[in-house]
């Protein structure tokens, strides 16, 4: 497993792939480093706010549609062929 490893990472080591890029060993590693590490915050802050509002938005889409009542079956009828659609083109 460790043959069929560095086998793998060793294609990593081209002109314009390697890890020297995130060496902390050198200036360029540690200044891409200090790139990634300084966006790390925002990201988890956007990917945390799209969690919260897909499941909103997911809740009021399914609540309406486990319900007897007609009206709240019709109206989750366009948003589900929506769905359909959309993961019939992708």
């Amino acid at each position: 497993m460790l043959a069929a490893l560095a086998v793998v990472l060793a294609g990593c080591s081209g002109d314009q792939w390697g890890w020297y890029v995130v060496s902390p060993e050198t200036e360029t590693g540690r200044v891409n480093l200090g790139f990634m590490i300084a966006g790390l915050q925002e990201t988890i802050s956007v990917s945390l706010t799209a969690i919260a509002i897909s499941m909103l938005v997911g809740l009021f889409v399914a609540l309406p549609g486990l319900s007897d009542n007609k009206f709240g079956l019709a109206s989750t009828e366009p948003t589900l062929k929506l769905s359909v659609q959309c993961q019939a083109l992708c």
